[in-house]
């Protein structure tokens, strides 16, 4: 029989040491504000894990860690719609990926997963037990519970410290002795975040262009920040609040001004409106359910207007001019990889923002002049 619950009621902390005392084996599912992580539990380990992140699906990961380029994974997806085979089996059996680097990259997913909902104080869980049969895990990987609990609570004292520092994603900065750019090791984690740096990317325009998960990214800033190799561009700084009075909102009178906002036809305005609704009531049944209602009907509306025939987006301005514009983090990535190759579809599931979210920008750019939709 399943279990469930509030996470502000019995925490993923609780969920799984519960889980792990029992000796219990199924699936164990968190959500929470419109994310949600699924975890195969077996013999006191984690042995898979997945999420509606797309910071966390496996071709993301991999660009990462540098063992594909995108246009590998463009390749395997095609390959995937063809065949149904799993990104991960297609990409070693055509020897992309050693195994022994996927093996590695498939726990770093389960460690990073399981860390991350374990910071989480509210949302949902639900807990379904196998029906007997033993599972295998994928690749042999396997993470104990304990050794998750444990590097997990490390994990929660490090952003603390990381977040006190680095408050929003917005955040520029500058590398005042610019030996430092050279004295890096080529192509290491900081020379990579330096490089960015140096070029005046955000926090969260760094995690981007790197398909990077968002603690490695803020980590790797933090530990640069306290050895003094950067400092923050007090000059480029986003807001520190949010417009006057929405703070205060109440979430069920956004949610209601989201379902307004339907109504009259602006569906992205109404996403919007939601979202923010979820963030600040993140375990609101009704919220939840209206924001996954209108989300799903924006999700529609722009696949019919974008993806109903073969388009290849071309930018419509030189690359020197978009560089000076304001642009979003998320905009500012999809230009970047627009080059008049490949289609709407193929850009969406290579870059690492949700589908929804990639096509509202792709519109937003198109709105702006910046590019064609062909």
């Amino acid at each position: 029989m399943s279990v469930q619950g509030s996470l502000k009621t019995m925490s993923p902390v609780d969920v799984l040491g519960w889980l792990e005392r029992r000796g219990l084996a199924g699936d164990l599912t968190v959500e929470r504000a419109g994310t949600s992580r699924r975890f195969q539990v077996a013999r006191g380990a984690v042995t898979s894990a997945s999420s509606t992140d797309p910071a966390e699906y496996l071709g993301q990961m991999l660009l990462n860690a540098g063992h594909i380029t995108e246009d590998l994974l463009r390749e395997a997806f095609a390959l995937q719609a063809q065949t149904g085979t799993q990104i991960g089996k297609i990409l070693v059996d055509r020897g992309r990926v050693a195994e022994a680097a996927l093996r590695e990259i498939l726990e770093v997913k389960i460690r990073e997963g399981v860390y991350d909902a374990m910071s989480w104080e509210d949302g949902a869980f639900v807990f379904e037990p196998d029906d007997g049969a033993p599972r295998l895990a994928q690749y042999g990987v396997e993470v104990p519970i304990a050794v998750c609990l444990t590097d997990g609570a490390e994990r929660a004292t490090q952003w603390k410290a990381i977040r006190a520092a680095i408050p929003r994603p917005d955040l520029r900065f500058f590398v005042p002795d610019r030996s430092w750019l050279q004295r890096a090791r080529p192509g290491s984690p900081s020379a990579l975040v330096l490089e960015d740096v140096q070029h005046g990317l955000t926090v969260r325009e760094i995690i981007l262009e790197r398909h990077a998960l968002t603690f490695q990214v803020y980590q790797r800033v933090f530990e640069l920040l306290q050895r003094g190799i950067i400092q923050p561009d007090r000059r480029a700084g986003g807001r520190d609040e949010p417009p006057p009075g929405t703070e205060r909102t109440d979430p069920l009178a956004l949610v209601e001004a989201a379902r307004g906002r339907a109504r009259g036809g602006d569906r992205r305005g109404a996403v919007e409106l939601a979202r923010r609704a979820l963030e600040a009531a993140p375990a609101d049944e009704h919220i939840k359910r209206t924001y996954q209602e209108l989300e799903r009907s924006l999700f529609a509306e722009l696949s019919r207007a974008l993806l109903k025939k073969f388009r290849v987006p071309r930018l419509l301005k030189a690359k020197e001019e978009l560089a000076a514009l304001e642009l979003t983090a998320e905009e500012r990535y999809l230009v970047g990889r627009i080059d008049g190759r490949w289609d709407l579809l193929s850009l969406m599931r290579v870059s690492p923002l949700r589908e929804v979210e990639a096509l509202i920008t792709f519109q937003r750019l198109a709105e702006r002049g910046l590019i064609a939709l062909e």
